[in-house]
């Protein structure tokens, strides 16, 4: 639950439209902007506006409001360290809001197979991997769009035709791009 005096100006909550913050008021308020911003802009051909508008067909029914709010009530239950991670999270972004010169983007490891790097993503091309519309990239590029500035990194560390082990050992033993070998994600 947030609670009022952490809704400062810079805050996350503060990009949110006041004073109705129901997870159906919001959705339904920001659905075009959300679709807006999953939009790619390394891909412009990629929606047109038929697909916008099987997209928003689809949005509507697989995440009708009342999933929505029932999501937010029945959210899963956390362990302290959980909690902790999720409060670290906040206060990165919280900084980054409040002073982005000074405060790096949240970074983000995605691990996964195949349609983690994009196999196969965009349509009529045959290609072993494409980053750019790979989801992580459109993660990224999503909330970034939506809160129109860079306010994370994602970090695409899939590998093609490996399961979770592959993930497991790359964290175990630091297995990280330059970029991110001295402070990991």
């Amino acid at each position: 639950v947030i609670q009022q005096k952490t809704l400062l100006n810079d805050s996350i909550c503060s990009r949110f439209p006041r004073p109705s913050f129901t997870a159906s008021y919001l959705w339904q308020t920001n659905l075009p902007k959300i679709v807006n911003a999953s939009k790619n802009p390394l891909l412009p051909g990629l929606l047109n506006p038929e697909d916008d508008r099987r997209l928003y067909s689809l949005l509507f029914k697989t995440l009708p409001a009342s999933r929505m709010r029932r999501a937010v009530q029945h959210t899963p239950s956390t362990s302290s360290s959980q909690r902790a991670s999720v409060r670290h999270i906040f206060r990165v972004i919280q900084r980054r809001l409040h002073d982005p010169e000074n405060n790096p983007p949240l970074r983000i490891a995605v691990f996964g197979g195949s349609v983690t790097i994009g196999r196969g993503c965009e349509a009529g091309k045959r290609a072993m991997q494409n980053y750019n519309c790979a989801w992580p990239m459109r993660l990224q590029l999503l909330i970034n769009q939506f809160f129109d500035m860079d306010l994370v990194k994602v970090y695409n560390l899939g590998v093609g035709g490996t399961n979770s082990g592959v993930a497991t050992n790359m964290v175990k033993y630091w297995m990280y791009p330059t970029e991110l070998a001295k402070v990991g994600p």
